[in-house]
């Protein structure tokens, strides 16, 4: 079950000091649950084409939970799958067609039953996976998180051969929405799936894990405190772009 000494160290304390603040946690997990303003999914088409002179045309998709649904902007050309298809066209020069497939307060679990099952079998280049948050807060096993993440990559294996890449989850410690010390505690909760995606990664050849990066500026978090705002898309999508352009190594 644990990997190591330090990881079995490190979950024992997360849960020793959790039980500690539960008195205090749990009631503000109610409040925060019951006051916090809930955006919507972006609107407009949940795809897009940057175009270019170019002899070819990159296609990539992004899959997971409400950051890929467009949570905290109005329209998707604002969200993640536009912000990296436009910085991965600048960077290599190619045209890029992009696609999101995503859902507000969907789980790892959700994303294997109801949106695997829609990802395209032909064309895809490239697929990116943003999930993590709702299995931070829904307090996913670590077992059962592992195990799940071998089925995903597992599944979209089986229906396409494209290049898997998974982004890092978000500094939920620094998300303004989530009072104190709820904030450091999902903080300390999300650095573990973190920490299990890096594993994964390093063991195998299934998906490249992305750095998320020093994405810190106030600016980057909409009106919600939780989700990320146009410039915080954008800034994500810039440094998700980078990864995947070394990866493209024929010539647009």
């Amino acid at each position: 079950m644990f990997r190591s000494v330090k990881e079995f160290a490190f979950l024992s304390f997360f849960w020793v000091v959790t039980g500690i603040l539960l008195p205090i946690l749990l009631p503000l997990a109610w409040y925060t649950r019951r006051s916090a303003l809930r955006l919507p999914e972006a609107g407009g088409d949940a795809q897009g084409l940057f175009r270019r002179d170019s002899r070819k045309t990159i296609e990539i998709l992004v899959l997971g939970e409400s950051t890929v649904a467009g949570v905290g902007v109005e329209d998707h050309q604002e969200g993640l799958g536009a912000a990296i298809a436009f910085h991965l066209s600048e960077n290599t020069g190619c045209s890029v067609h992009w696609q999101v497939l995503g859902k507000n307060r969907i789980d790892i679990l959700g994303v294997i039953a109801k949106l695997v099952p829609q990802i395209p079998e032909d064309r895809l280049d490239y697929l990116i996976i943003c999930l993590g948050v709702n299995d931070t807060t829904g307090l996913t096993s670590l077992p059962t998180w592992r195990q799940r993440i071998t089925e995903l990559v597992n599944m979209i294996g089986r229906k396409s051969k494209c290049r898997v890449f998974f982004s890092e989850l978000p500094p939920m410690g620094k998300f303004t929405a989530l009072p104190q010390p709820l904030r450091w505690i999902m903080g300390l909760r999300a650095s573990i799936l973190n920490r299990a995606l890096q594993q994964h990664a390093m063991m195998g050849r299934s998906f490249q894990l992305i750095p998320l990066g020093e994405l810190k500026d106030p600016e980057f978090l909409a009106v919600d405190g939780y989700h990320p705002s146009k410039a915080g898309y954008f800034a994500w999508g810039k440094s998700i772009a980078e990864i995947i352009a070394r990866q493209e190594h024929q010539n647009c």
